[in-house]
């Protein structure tokens, strides 16, 4: 596997030569910048309009984003963009807990000065925008799945990067792409913003476990907010009640980022 990330606009050490690549590339990172709605009908006949090859190629690009959980191909209907069922969010997010805090204590003893460097200045350009008047969901949303991608890929473990870097890219295509985030969103983005602080302290030290407790803690609370966030955008119930119970657990005892930063600077 390429050590790029797929991450940011399916980044390959390559173009896409053929038509079904093509398709393929160009669709998946419109359904990840959040171009489509949740459950949008892709009809084949407009995207390969829309992406300049025949209708062939774009029912194969289907189907491969349909492996992936990207879109639902659904029998007689044509496909659409998947959706996400609060029980989808608990599974993914139970996944990411495990995997991600295993790449987290990994990367405690293989993490190089470049990738420290890199997830310093991601962490910069993340308190830059939550800073702005407005911050940009898609901006951050953006910035976070770069930060994970170089978290994992400072793990010599192909298989792992894989596993980390598709389930990174799932929650995205939640969020719209000009959406302005919300009271509770924007409590976890500088809650976010400092466990993607604190990770890179755990790194920098080589210490193993903290770098674990705290990715499977940021993990949990991401989770609970996406839940909680559901309900404010939609009013579709919770499946696990616990939920609200992290995230007013994660709030609580969050500092603001401002503070936090201060508090390193002084130390």
């Amino acid at each position: 596997m390429a050590r790029r990330s797929r991450s940011t606009n399916q980044e390959t050490s390559a173009a896409p030569t053929s038509a079904t690549e093509i398709a393929y590339s160009a669709l998946r990172s419109l359904i990840l910048e959040g171009k489509y709605p949740l459950g949008a009908k892709l009809g084949e006949t407009y995207l390969a309009e829309l992406l300049g090859v025949s209708r062939t190629p774009v029912r194969e690009a289907l189907s491969r984003l349909s492996s992936e959980g990207l879109v639902e191909v659904l029998p007689h209907r044509g496909a659409r963009i998947a959706t996400w069922s609060p029980h989808d969010l608990e599974n993914i997010y139970e996944m990411r807990a495990l995997v991600e805090s295993h790449a987290a204590r990994r990367a405690a003893q293989t993490v190089q000065p470049a990738d420290l460097d890199k997830l310093s200045t991601l962490c910069e350009a993340e308190e830059a925008e939550l800073l702005c008047a407005e911050p940009r969901l898609n901006v951050i949303r953006d910035l976070n799945r770069e930060f994970h991608s170089t978290l994992v890929r400072a793990v010599p473990n192909e298989r792992l990067q894989e596993i980390v870097i598709s389930l990174v890219e799932f929650p995205s295509t939640l969020l719209s792409p000009n959406a302005s985030p919300g009271v509770l969103m924007q409590s976890r983005l500088q809650r976010n913003l400092a466990d993607h602080l604190d990770l890179v302290d755990a790194l920098r030290a080589g210490d193993s476990a903290w770098a674990e407790a705290v990715m499977r803690s940021h993990m949990l609370g991401e989770r609970a907010t996406l839940l909680r966030e559901r309900i404010r955008r939609e009013g579709s119930p919770v499946a696990n009640v616990a939920s609200e119970a992290i995230v007013e657990s994660a709030q609580a005892s969050g500092d603001s980022v401002i503070g936090r930063r201060a508090g390193r600077s002084a130390g």
